[in-house]
């Protein structure tokens, strides 16, 4: 017989089977240890993270087990007598909870009719543990002290103790606690989070000075207001936000909730205000100005962090994410939100809010992380993300080194964007510039801003954010033959960062990755013919800034970049054909490069199988947007797009849609930023095959 947790939009079902259904979770036993599954496969353990959440039953800390065995004897012999026992309690319970409240109310609540409720409440009057008056119920002192006394035995009895366990061990986190009740409904519920998190870091932190980094919200917030002292003559405790961030309710932010934290148990506070919404010049400004370095500096040293999780649509909605966002989310299916990041019930993560502050991958350097989540709707959630934390928690113990080999636009933000990256660390760069000035170009930066961190030169490296990045002087291999130099020097893989010419790990360009989907969505929808590419490229750093001889013999690249529009070639139209063998030969174009730093945009004219409108062809693209194609319905011009991590962004303002005889011709338009775009595309790719 084996015991099956099954996690559905109501919560989780604990039932006994001899049968392993998939997407079910049970323990087996193996030499006298019970070890858990999942879908067939052992359940690996980090003893690291706790959650706190309120689901269904009682918990409070056992302290005593008083008559515990007695009771058990007597529920053998008179189980009558215990179910009386536990429907009074039940009763109790839910007045306590919501007090004052009305016998239809209450009836209501508990799915008991009125004639069987008004019996059991009559009888908790009469004892004097129950007072009535015209608002409704309330306990009494003598009920209140019963209720109480009651909670550990009851909680003891009725299981809850064991399902913790099973609930800790499906997860592999250290400790579940599971709080009396459903605060989707009851709010008072969240009251007793506060009471059991100052009794969680009381146990959890350590004398000397301590530093927890807070997440925002509304559990959270009121879990703050009902905590109590935790500072000691030997033990102090400083509370900052988790992230920056202004835009929630303001009693919500991380920064009104830490700083509650810190008044109720006697701790000391650092506030942290970013607001949102800023131009990237501003936002790049404020994060150089002393004071918020000191705060983000004390952030990166925190060890102990209280976050809650949150559903992924409601998450978005109360953070006002656009439109196109939340299609985004819905058609990937996010169901879970903690720390900016959104998940799928896989765990995998679906979409980022870019915000400064605690960033993921930090949470696994972290000693001690307590997750909150109220209401048992939160069950779908707390999988998807708890799913995700234990892995990332074992990536993080096997780091993926990494060596860029150039260290030109792509390489430096390519190094940007694995900052924020779990497993991955660049440890050396390979560039025939020194080290000094590559350092500079890595902080300073003319269209993307400054680089958020600290950057200090060596002889022959430099230390960023204090790990040190060795710099070396070798040449720049992007063929196959010569970048399998680095695989025989005992690199794992080798991506590179051009359109190969042979069968290697490849990023293709900027401009294949920007085509990519949208032509995917039209091929796999309506059939497509032929097509007609044409990019409106940003100028790069292979053209001149003023009229000179060109490196490579090109006269139109020889012209000055910022002053003409110079027409070029791409490879990237007859590069689909690698990736989508449906599109092999039936797709070309051309390059215009047109005088704008970065920013650029590509055009689709295709003739296709089946006739279209354009409401049809947007709702595919639509249907199709992920975390590397977007979907934009605002009217945005080039510098909007600057920064952004789309690989792609369909632009469904511009769709077009002529007939000509039986045939039409489709125009469709995707934006890029040819420099961040492409980069966290590369980067997706190098977490994938690091990750294998």
């Amino acid at each position: 017989m084996s015991l099956e947790m099954r996690v559905t939009e109501g919560g989780i079902e604990m039932v006994e089977s001899k049968e392993h259904d998939t997407n079910h979770f049970w323990f087996e036993k193996k030499n006298g240890t019970d070890f858990p599954f999942y879908n067939d496969q052992p359940i690996k353990l980090s003893w690291k993270n706790w959650l706190i959440w309120s689901y269904l039953d009682i918990f409070r800390p056992t302290k005593e087990r008083i008559m515990l065995d007695e009771l058990k004897m007597i529920e053998a012999v008179a189980p009558d007598l215990l179910d009386i026992m536990q429907e009074r309690f039940h009763i109790l319970r839910n007045i306590y909870w919501m007090q004052p409240i009305g016998r239809r109310s209450l009836s209501d609540s508990m799915g008991m009719t009125e004639r069987v409720l008004r019996t059991e409440t009559d009888f908790l009057k009469n004892i004097q543990l129950i007072q009535t008056s015209k608002s409704g119920m309330t306990l009494t002192e003598k009920g209140l002290t019963v209720y109480q006394g009651l909670e550990t035995v009851m909680n003891q009895l009725l299981g809850m103790h064991q399902i913790e366990k099973e609930i800790s061990q499906y997860f592999g986190i250290k400790r579940c606690i599971v709080v009396a009740g459903n605060s989707d409904n009851q709010e008072k519920v969240l009251y007793e989070f506060g009471d059991i998190l100052t009794d969680s870091l009381d146990l959890l932190l350590p004398e000397g000075n301590n530093i927890i980094a807070v997440m925002g919200g509304t559990t959270m917030a009121l879990t703050a207001e009902h905590m109590g002292t935790l500072e000691t003559e030997k033990r102090h405790n400083l509370f900052v936000p988790a992230r920056g961030g202004i835009g929630e309710a303001m009693t919500a932010q991380a920064n009104s909730v830490s700083a509650v934290m810190a008044s109720k148990t006697g701790g000391h506070h650092r506030a942290l205000y970013v607001p949102e919404q800023l131009s990237r010049e501003t936002y790049n400004s404020l994060l150089q100005e002393p004071s918020i370095q000191e705060v983000l500096t004390l952030i990166e040293q925190s060890n102990c962090v209280v976050h809650s999780i949150g559903r992924a649509l409601h998450m978005a909605a109360r953070r006002k994410m656009s439109d196109d966002e939340m299609v985004m989310l819905k058609q990937n299916n996010a169901v879970a939100e903690s720390f900016g990041y959104f998940f799928d019930e896989e765990g995998e993560v679906v979409y980022k809010i870019p915000r400064i502050g605690l960033q993921l991958k930090d949470v696994q350097k972290i000693p001690h992380v307590v997750a909150i989540a109220g209401g048992k709707t939160k069950a779908k959630a707390i999988r998807a993300y708890m799913k995700n934390a234990p892995k990332q928690t074992r990536k993080s113990l096997m780091t993926v080194k990494v060596g860029i080999n150039g260290f030109g636009r792509i390489g430096r933000l390519a190094f940007r964007r694995i900052q924020d990256v779990a497993g991955i660390e660049v440890v050396a760069i390979n560039d025939l510039t020194d080290a000094k000035m590559l350092a500079h170009l890595l902080k300073y930066d003319t269209t993307q801003g400054r680089f958020n961190g600290t950057v200090e030169v060596h002889e022959g490296s430099f230390n960023v954010n204090g790990k040190e990045v060795k710099v070396l002087a070798n040449r720049f291999f992007t063929s196959k033959e010569k970048a399998e130099l680095h695989l025989k020097a005992g690199a794992k893989r080798v991506v590179i960062s051009a359109p190969g010419k042979e069968t290697v790990i490849s990023g293709a360009s900027c401009t294949t990755n920007c085509l990519a989907p949208m032509a995917k969505a039209l091929q796999d929808n309506f059939g497509v013919v032929e097509g007609l590419m044409t990019t409106i490229h940003a100028y790069t750093g292979d053209q001149m800034t003023l009229d000179g001889p060109h490196p490579g013999g090109d006269f139109r690249r020889a012209r000055a970049a910022a002053e003409n529009i110079v027409p070029n070639t791409t490879g990237a139209a007859k590069a689909i054909g690698l990736v989508i063998p449906e599109l092999n030969g039936k797709l070309d174009g051309a390059a215009q490069r047109v005088p704008v730093a970065t920013g650029s945009l590509t055009e689709l004219v295709t003739v296709l199988d089946k006739n279209v409108t354009v409401e049809e062809v947007n709702e595919v693209m639509a249907k199709a947007a992920n975390e590397s194609y977007g979907y934009n319905t605002d009217e945005i011009v080039s510098s909007d797009i600057v920064g952004m991590t789309f690989g792609s962004l369909f632009d469904a303002t511009q769709t077009k849609v002529m007939t000509v005889g039986d045939k039409q011709l489709v125009k469709t338009v995707a934006w890029y930023d040819n420099e961040m775009s492409y980069t966290a595309q590369l980067v997706r790719t190098l977490e994938y095959f690091a990750n294998l």
